[in-house]
């Protein structure tokens, strides 16, 4: 990010798409200048046929974050983070010092210099691999033990997630 010149940062996992009408759709949203930054929905992507049990997780994932989001921005990296740039410095960017949790803990800090919004009608596509290897509910537990532990202690219990391949 310290060579990009834009004026729209745009974070997202190596595993995740973006639909066509993604750019548009921001350019769109960032013409309000009191949106700092933004998430998206996230379901997984069609070359996974995803079960009856991914598709549930993922449906309520998606309504937990736009829950969440009115209470407080909480987004993360498979949903995409896209924040103005003067946002992005103020905060000087992702702590990587942090393993997990990064993209939570950026998304906090800069929620405090602008609004950000949760974008549920634009939807972003991610490979299940991490999910399906861990199995839905040994992953759930795990991110949501990492998740509270990092709103107590301020930084995550797991210091990275293992390689997936």
């Amino acid at each position: 990010a310290s060579l990009a010149r834009g004026k729209i940062f745009v974070f997202i996992d190596s595993d995740t798409t973006v639909p066509k009408n993604f750019f548009d759709t921001l350019s769109e949203v960032f013409l309000d200048p009191s949106v700092g930054g933004t998430n998206c929905n996230v379901m997984p992507s069609d070359d996974v046929a995803p079960n009856r049990t991914e598709k549930l997780f993922y449906s309520l994932w998606s309504v937990l974050r736009s829950i969440f989001y009115r209470i407080k921005p909480c987004g993360t990296g498979d949903n995409g983070i896209i924040v103005r740039n003067e946002i992005f410095n103020a905060v000087n960017g992702f702590d990587e010092d942090m393993g997990t949790m990064e993209d939570l803990d950026f998304v906090l800090r800069a929620s405090r210099h602008g609004r950000f919004v949760f974008l549920r009608e634009l939807t972003l596509t991610e490979s299940m691999r991490r999910i399906r290897k861990t199995g839905i509910m040994r992953f759930t537990a795990i991110y949501i033990f990492n998740f509270i532990y990092y709103l107590i202690r301020g930084k995550p219990r797991i210091s990275a997630w293992p390689p997936i391949r």
